[in-house]
């Protein structure tokens, strides 16, 4: 079982995590089977949301990574220099960052540019 209080105060948040934005539900108004049932409708859409996000992720990592090897195999240039030029043509050659998160290159736990994977040969 549940503490319904505990449950209630955390409706919203969860609402905002599946969603992206926060619920209107009068979850007050709910029975405790219908609070339960939305509360485990709301964490298969933000589980279902987690692999979406990932897979995005894998599928932005290896297209820089192809774009990378490409301007390597094309021009001849050590992968630094790939990286470098890659930063220059997305005007972001001084954050690394600012290019990771044009590239949609993410950790998943942080949404946060994950730099670790895109350079990690800098």
């Amino acid at each position: 079982m549940f503490d319904r209080q505990e449950l209630l105060s955390m409706m919203s948040d969860a609402s905002k995590s599946a969603r992206g934005y926060r619920s209107r539900e009068n979850f007050n108004a709910m029975t405790d089977e219908q609070l339960a049932a939305t509360w485990d409708a709301y964490m298969e859409e933000i589980a279902a949301n987690d692999i979406r996000e990932k897979q995005n992720e894998a599928n932005a990592q290896a297209k820089w990574e192809a774009h990378i090897e490409s301007l390597l195999r094309d021009n001849g240039i050590m992968r630094v220099d790939a990286i470098r030029w890659d930063m220059a043509a997305m005007d972001a050659d001084i954050n690394a960052a600012i290019n990771i998160h044009n590239r949609g290159i993410y950790s998943s736990s942080t949404r946060k540019p994950n730099k670790s994977l895109a350079y990690e040969s800098l």
